[in-house]
């Protein structure tokens, strides 16, 4: 019966089982876009914009982004759970995109173009709420996309063009600036400046659109259980465990490249301005690549298909390193490989949560998506925010100085740090990712159990 006390708090999901038209799909991909946005800076061109404009030093920016990152992990299962459980008349996921969308686009403007005089403090409270405001849209939406099908081969889609939309949000943060900056004013400060603006007018509009055109699948279903119980059930996943922690190595690694990426593409490569040229062929080449991947993804295993990109961004960080001084072609190609690598890292992990949600919910009884996508992301920040605590004071501690020329010795260590370290960590991931149990076989026999067992909780209530 409805009221039964089993059932409350548990969501009814309507996920299709069949394809998704490419209007939802492609709807569904809109709000990628600026999120994908909003992450680059904070990666890429914070480091160096609060350190060469704003004036702050490397080792308090990693102190900073640490602890504005934690902060942000501690939000994420707090705003997973709030998802989950109340039950907004126009759907538990997509009513969050819609009343998150101011406070995101306020908070862009103000940590993007700071105030004159804009210390410590502003910089840590701000991106407190900046975060609190990005995990009000991210989490919801990573789990609306979840549950908008449990078909194996169909979530590849799904991730497939959301991660689009998330490379096309990158590429237009670095491709807008280049567009409206004239030649040799590329510097930090304008393009952080049309940057804010891109940012700040495709929030609303795929947000409210999105809301407007796909289906929310799932609906609460009456008053919360136990919070703890959502935590226990994760726990209990040795699956999604196993994903977590081989996503935080790969993140980890990558995040620590990015952290200094601009410092290497400038001083020890010798290519001052170029960086956004660069990111170009990044992102123009990652795109192209992911119908090939989510084709690899479904023939050789999810699993498998990020060991792959795994390892082709361990030969392009490799690339980099031996790339002659002052060469923008090597350093063209190493990119371009990077963006092919990145085509898989993107993808591959939020549709393997996906799988690890039904397992769980074999395992558990209950499909709270919302929690798990949270977890997911608390891996992901946890990663960001201890690689840039390891990477920038370990920048400054070797004698790195963002505002003036350094000697070949530390631009050596500059790629140690930011290109060996990080090659060895994803070494680690592949191994955690080569033999993972949960392939599409595997996957299908869960969902046929799941159907098995409905029929049997209908008749005990």
């Amino acid at each position: 019966m409805v009221g039964d006390h089993r059932y409350q708090g548990r969501a009814t999901i309507m996920a299709t089982t069949g394809k998704l038209s490419r209007t939802i799909l492609a709807s569904y991909s809109l709000p990628a876009i600026p999120q994908a946005m909003l992450l680059l800076p904070i990666i890429v061109y914070f480091p160096p914009f609060y350190a060469q404009v704003v004036g702050l030093s490397l080792a308090s920016l990693g102190v900073i982004f640490f602890i504005g990152r934690m902060w942000d992990g501690i939000s994420d299962p707090i705003i997973g759970i709030l998802s989950d459980k109340i039950p907004f008349r126009w759907g538990r996921r997509k009513t969050w995109l819609v009343i998150g969308t101011p406070l995101m686009m306020l908070m862009t403007w103000l940590l993007c173009q700071p105030p004159k005089g804009a210390d410590e403090t502003f910089l840590l409270v701000g991106l407190i709420i900046f975060y609190i405001a990005y995990t009000m849209l991210r989490i919801p939406y990573l789990s609306w996309g979840a549950e908008l099908t449990t078909d194996y081969k169909e979530r590849n889609k799904v991730t497939g063009y959301r991660e689009v939309g998330t490379m096309i949000g990158i590429y237009l943060s670095v491709a807008a600036p280049r567009l409206f900056i004239p030649d040799g004013e590329t510097n930090i400060a304008n393009v952080m400046y049309v940057f804010t603006w891109v940012a700040c007018i495709l929030i609303p509009l795929t947000n409210f659109f999105a809301a407007w055109k796909v289906p929310d699948t799932t609906r609460a279903s009456g008053p919360s259980p136990e919070v703890w119980s959502n935590f226990k059930l994760i726990l209990k996943n040795k699956l999604y465990l196993r994903v977590l922690t081989g996503v935080g190595l790969l993140y980890l690694g990558t995040y620590m490249y990015n952290a200094c990426m601009l410092f290497i593409i400038e001083q020890a490569m010798g290519l001052r301005g170029e960086f956004l040229n660069l990111m170009l062929i990044e992102y123009m080449v990652m795109p192209l690549c992911v119908p090939f991947f989510v084709y690899l993804a479904g023939r050789i295993g999810k699993h498998r298909a990020i060991c792959v990109g795994a390892a082709i961004e361990i030969a392009a960080l490799a690339m980099l390193g031996f790339t002659p001084q002052g060469s923008f072609f090597w350093a063209g190609v190493a990119y371009a490989v990077i963006g092919a690598s990145f085509a898989t890292w993107y993808i591959v992990p939020t549709s393997m949560i996906a799988d690890c949600i039904d397992y769980g919910a074999l395992k558990g009884g209950d499909k709270v998506s919302g929690s798990y996508i949270a977890f997911f992301n608390l891996f992901d920040k946890g990663a960001l925010a201890v690689a840039a605590l390891i990477a920038l004071p370990m920048l400054q501690w070797v004698g790195f100085d963002a505002k003036a020329d350094n000697s070949p010795e530390t631009l050596q260590w500059v790629r140690i740090i930011g290109l060996l370290a990080p090659s060895l960590i994803i070494l680690a991931a592949i191994a955690l990712f080569w033999n993972y149990p949960l392939n599409a076989r595997k996957h299908q026999a869960v969902l046929k159990a799941i159907a098995r067992r409905k029929p049997r909780e209908e008749a005990s209530a």
